[in-house]
């Protein structure tokens, strides 16, 4: 018998190559931690950090344009605020890497509330230039920050349209706890490999972006 350590469950020489979608063995837990480490154990639906972009002074606007090889994405938005009240987190893909954004045939839907009773529906009814992520009540003052998640699906497959998900809960201008939900599509089938975040009429004041891709088998 070799002498060599066990590995994978297995001693001697015969200790199979590992790599993601196929693994073989027992594994032990130094054993995982070392195979997730080298992107060869298999686990699907976990979160793999791209970027993360952190504005702390007035900024127009938020690219994302390394997107990785992924079918789904998922963006977090952590204590995004604008320079000025009541403004609007809007979002746009580029087709040309971020050279330049796409500014028509978008369509959303957004349903909206807040701790005062007030309940409103936001939506296209016709092609825009933007899909909207946050509501319009977003305030400037020190606690009034929004905080939300989206999910954006099918931007690097040329043949299908690219939509997103959101959720969103803030404190608003009005001190009102708000949130909003919903969904949005550009209406054109094409490899949306960047996308940007700003303001309506306004700068980004403060924020902390993260985009993750999500692991699945190809």
């Amino acid at each position: 018998m070799s002498d060599k350590s066990n590995k994978y469950g297995y001693v001697g020489v015969d200790i199979p190559a590992q790599s993601f979608g196929a693994n073989k063995g027992v594994f032990n837990p130094a054993e995982i931690n070392e195979l997730i480490a080298d992107n060869k154990w298999t686990q699907y639906g976990q979160l793999e950090l791209i970027e993360t972009q952190t504005v702390s002074s007035s900024t127009a606007t938020v690219d994302f344009t390394s997107l990785g090889n992924y079918n789904v994405h998922f963006l977090t938005v952590t204590d995004l605020q604008a320079t000025g009240d009541a403004r609007v987190l809007y979002l746009r893909f580029s087709n040309d890497g971020g050279s330049s954004f796409i500014s028509s045939n978008y369509h959303y839907a957004n349903q909206e509330g807040d701790s005062s009773g007030t309940f409103t529906e936001d939506r296209s009814i016709s092609s825009v230039a933007q899909i909207r992520i946050q509501s319009g009540n977003g305030g400037s003052a020190s606690n009034e920050v929004a905080n939300s998640y989206v999910y954006l699906y099918n931007l690097l497959d040329s043949s299908k349209y690219s939509f997103t998900t959101q959720h969103l809960t803030q404190l608003d201008r009005d001190v009102n706890y708000s949130f909003n939900f919903g969904s949005g599509v550009l209406a054109s089938a094409d490899t949306h490999n960047a996308f940007r975040l700003f303001f309506n009429a306004d700068n980004i004041s403060k924020a902390k972006f993260s985009l993750y891709g999500i692991k699945e088998y190809s």
